[in-house]
């Protein structure tokens, strides 16, 4: 099965063609190679927070320092960068449908881990001010008012 993975992205009627293609391909050695600086990055700074269960642990700090003081859920951005990265770099409809499934099951833990953290439990009201301030997986676009 191993050896007949790369027949299924590569050389088969899923693979998509369109104007464009070559450019997105390009673009995406750009994401498989750089993305991962923020994963890394983010585990650093999340230091010994950085766990697969969603938990907030005793004396557990809140992280929003580097790239959390723009992005609540770093590690998820590079992860998912990396992986837009390979299915641009193939261009294949199972890969596409596998991205799309890695975003939404993303998406889902990281409203988990949004309403823990946001509770009682984990930080309350200082979460819900610091989700004001950032974005989930991308920074956040404020407008600035300019004065009258």
């Amino acid at each position: 099965l191993g050896a007949a993975a790369p027949g299924l992205v590569y050389g088969t009627p899923l693979n998509l063609s369109f104007y464009g293609a070559d450019f997105l391909q390009l673009f995406s050695v750009f994401l498989v190679l750089f993305a991962p600086i923020i994963f890394l990055w983010s585990a650093r700074v999340l230091g010994q927070y950085m766990r697969p269960e969603i938990e907030v642990r005793e004396k557990h700090e809140l992280v929003t320092r580097g790239p959390y003081s723009h992005i609540r859920h770093p590690t998820y951005t590079g992860t998912l960068l990396v992986d837009l990265g390979a299915t641009l770099l193939f261009l294949n409809m199972i890969l596409v449908l596998g991205f799309l499934a890695r975003v939404a099951i993303a998406y889902k833990r990281a409203v988990l881990e949004e309403e823990l953290l946001s509770s009682p439990d984990g930080f309350g009201e200082s979460y819900k001010q610091y989700m004001q301030g950032t974005g989930r997986f991308l920074p956040k676009l404020t407008r600035r008012r300019t004065p009258r």
